[in-house]
């Protein structure tokens, strides 16, 4: 029902005292389902259809509104082994964090800021109590404020969800952008990781460790290319896969570092399963060099996986993913 303040519908309070807003073209994740993937994509409802109220353009401050127009897009996106669209960046742009699954709240905020033209602005950062250290050195003309009295759009909100009001910077767990100020001490953010996917949340002042301040002045609009959407829509190829032969958060991937148990390479198991992704790509038309299918993760085996992932609009990893592996079998033969 719609809260008597604000009019929006909400679900029950979830995570750390936060209630998540649906307010976009995308379907809410279900109790007991898998988080949706990266960017799946559902059928657009009207939002007064729904009952819902999007808060849409509020932001009058033309920098702030780039960086949010970039994660309005992308409400709803999940996670899976594979990564998704802001970790994958993250893990081949910034910093490689040993896996496509880690806390990506941090992140988020890397990825708006580099593509909505204020990367001058903020230091790119996956880890949050480092943008907390950030803003209280003054990086990049960034400030830090306790508590979230003066909170308003563009801020970064910053949560302790200890809840004790701790100014120690090394408790911050946690990171999202203020998209609107609702007043009274409630804020409409947008934050990547709750619930394992990007969401846009109601908060109140639980929780609120401090806020950084960016400079959004000095942002200089320079925007980097966006990262390649998935196509569209695909024509089935008829086939279907055989199913992934590796455990969950396994992948077919380099044979070094040992210590990397995720990481099949063919040497020590799997080799047949390997060769046969590796058959059925050169049966497509890629070219796996002098050593065709020999069943062995190399250089030119991660080369096709990337160049097909792009052309696919997969996470681009290099790497052989649960669908990455149907993708050979199932998915449309360019021309």
């Amino acid at each position: 029902m719609p809260d008597p303040t604000t009019g929006v519908d909400v679900l029950p309070a979830v995570d750390q005292g936060g209630d998540i807003l649906y307010l976009s073209n995308r379907r809410p994740p279900v109790a007991g389902v898998a988080p949706v993937s990266q960017d799946a994509d559902w059928t657009p409802t009207s939002a007064t259809a729904r009952g819902l109220l999007d808060p849409g353009p509020l932001v009058s401050d033309a920098a702030v509104q780039r960086v949010l127009d970039v994660l309005r897009p992308l409400l709803g996106m999940g996670e899976s082994p594979s990564g998704n669209r802001i970790t994958n960046w993250y893990n081949q742009n910034v910093e490689y964090l040993a896996s496509y699954t880690w806390a990506w709240c941090a992140a988020t905020i890397s990825y708006a800021t580099t593509f909505g033209g204020a990367d001058n602005i903020f230091k790119d950062r996956a880890y949050v109590p480092f943008v907390v250290q950030d803003a209280q050195a003054g990086t990049l003309g960034s400030e830090w404020h306790w508590g979230s009295d003066g909170m308003k759009p563009g801020d970064l909100a910053i949560f302790d969800w200890s809840g004790a009001g701790s100014r120690n910077i090394w408790a911050a767990d946690h990171v999202g952008i203020v998209e609107h100020d609702l007043t009274g001490g409630q804020w409409t953010t947008i934050e990547g990781n709750i619930g394992d996917a990007l969401q846009r949340v109601r908060r109140d002042r639980r929780y609120v460790q401090g806020y950084v301040r960016l400079d959004w002045a000095k942002a200089d609009g320079v925007t980097a290319p966006r990262p390649p959407a998935p196509p569209a829509s695909s024509i089935p190829s008829g086939l279907t896969a055989p199913p992934f032969p590796l455990g969950w958060g396994q992948y077919f991937g380099p044979r070094y570092p040992l210590s990397n148990s995720n990481s099949v390479s063919g040497y020590y198991s799997h080799r047949e399963d390997l060769r046969r992704w590796q058959k059925r790509m050169i049966e497509r038309g890629w070219d796996l060099g002098p050593d065709g299918a020999d069943g062995y993760f190399g250089p030119r085996t991660s080369e096709v996986a990337r160049r097909f992932q792009l052309e696919k609009g997969y996470p681009v990893s290099g790497v052989i993913w649960p669908e990455t592996w149907r993708g050979a079998w199932e998915a449309a033969v360019t021309a």
